[in-house]
């Protein structure tokens, strides 16, 4: 008997996953297939477990949605009339994406720039770190490239006339990303 057991992104994925990561309350379509027929087992299930909340069911398809923050376990279970048990697993963590203000705020105090940011993550127990690239427009060279975990970095030199910052706010899922483009002439766009 041969089985495949995954689960496809809702709407319109393609692509049979064994894990991956989606947003809060998107869905996920697990599917399994036996071959050469369903009828050729005595008895096969999803068994899906979030923490200590589990739910079994008895169908080779099952469309979830997923509404709560944390790693869910699929296993689709096949059980022969020898009472041999194949089991086929999936992982699919959820997670927020970090909220961000879509602004990267520049303030200079002595010639020290000075840039800060808003960002946050809906899980209060969730850290959020950023990585902070600063690149000279003109010739396009990276000047700053850091990874913090505080919203604000001071920096010990002037910039220059054209730059940017790029800023990717990730929690231990998913990322945000936040760009700015200063020149002489205006603050930011």
């Amino acid at each position: 008997m041969l089985v495949e057991a995954g689960f496809y992104r809702v709407p319109d994925d393609k692509i049979l996953r064994n894990s991956d990561t989606l947003l809060l309350n998107s869905s996920g379509r697990f599917q399994a297939s036996i071959n050469p027929l369903p009828t050729d087992a005595k008895n096969y299930y999803w068994y899906i477990n979030l923490r200590n909340n589990s739910q079994k069911y008895p169908y080779l398809n099952v469309l979830r949605t997923f509404d709560s923050i944390g790693i869910y376990t699929a296993e689709f279970y096949v059980i022969d009339y020898l009472n041999d048990t194949l089991v086929k697993s999936s992982t699919v963590i959820v997670s927020n994406e970090p909220v961000c203000k879509q602004k990267i705020n520049l303030e200079t105090f002595q010639g020290s720039p000075t840039f800060s940011w808003s960002c946050h993550d809906e899980d209060p127990n969730e850290n959020l770190t950023y990585n902070f690239k600063l690149i000279n427009s003109d010739n396009k060279r990276t000047i700053k490239d850091t990874i913090l975990q505080d919203t604000v970095l001071q920096l010990g030199f002037a910039l220059p006339e054209n730059f940017e910052v790029h800023l990717t706010a990730s929690n231990r899922y998913l990322k945000t990303e936040l760009d700015s483009i200063w020149s002489d002439s205006d603050e930011s766009e």
